[in-house]
């Protein structure tokens, strides 16, 4: 029985390591990366520039003044 040739395999499984650790190891670790960089995105994004000097001050008043 002939081996199947990179050009038939699918573009997933021709990127992806042939040993199953390896695989495994690759998988996880992109997935890693992607969580990184979503939080990276989620946390350190601008929100937009303030508008004033105060605005930092009166932002955290606020939610203070409604937490209470």
């Amino acid at each position: 029985m002939p081996k199947a040739s990179q050009q038939d395999r699918p573009l997933l499984a021709r990127w992806l390591p042939r040993h199953p650790l390896l695989r495994e190891l690759t998988i996880v670790m992109i997935l890693k990366v992607l969580a990184l960089a979503l939080l990276w995105w989620a946390f350190f994004s601008e929100p937009g520039p303030a508008s004033g000097p105060g605005a930092v001050a009166e932002r955290f008043t606020e939610s203070e003044s409604r937490g209470r």
